[in-house]
């Protein structure tokens, strides 16, 4: 059989960290995913890396379990909204330290404490918790297709807006591994049904 056409949905994976005992604690205390995992934390002290939307996101899920959560950020300042920083300060959890640049994750068995390195004064510390939340950005899934379609300098499939066509007639492409502006799960949704209408249109006239 061969293919006439075909379409790309593989959205975006994590970034990681890619510190010592991040792979060794994936799912014992190292997540990627609040909505998943924040029920899990009830009682505990928790990590988030990550000040971005998505960090402040993942803080605030965590807010309704967790004892305390530290948001890491390895910049000088925190990145998301002011008002979702302002829930989060109100909310008497959390605890902002900027300038803190993740070196290493520690435990036995679980994660229990995350070791950072404070950028101004060069400082190694250390914060017990028994999780990290990693969210510091996605990348695009296009590996697959990266040496047959055009991608944008963020690895994302250049699409044309109104069909979903690639650069290679044909090969359709939705969702998050896309150029399309807005990253939400209705938008990737609403994405694959115009790339399926379009192919519809595509194997009619071939």
């Amino acid at each position: 059989m061969t293919e006439k056409s075909l379409i790309i949905a593989t959205g975006k994976n994590p970034r990681r960290l890619n510190v010592p005992g991040e792979e060794e604690f994936k799912n014992k205390g190292v997540s990627y995913c609040s909505t998943c995992d924040a029920p899990l934390y009830g009682g505990k002290d928790v990590v988030v890396a990550g000040s971005g939307n998505s960090g402040l996101g993942a803080a605030f899920d965590l807010t309704k379990y967790a004892n305390k959560i530290y948001v890491l950020e390895s910049d000088g300042k925190i990145k998301g909204d002011e008002i979702m920083q302002e829930k989060l300060k109100n909310s008497k959890k959390v605890e902002f330290i900027v300038n803190a640049k993740i070196k290493e994750i520690k435990g036995s068995n679980f994660v229990e404490k995350i070791i950072y390195e404070d950028r101004e004064s060069g400082k190694i510390k250390e914060t017990l918790a028994g999780g990290i939340f990693v969210n510091i950005g996605w990348i695009p899934s296009s590996g697959l297709v990266k040496d047959l379609v055009k991608l944008n300098e963020w690895q994302e499939i250049i699409i044309d807006p109104k069909t979903n066509e690639a650069s290679v007639k044909g090969i359709f492409a939705a969702g998050d591994v896309t150029d399309v502006l807005h990253k939400q799960c209705v938008v990737a949704a609403g994405e694959g049904a115009k790339a399926a209408l379009s192919i519809y249109e595509y194997l009619k006239k071939n």
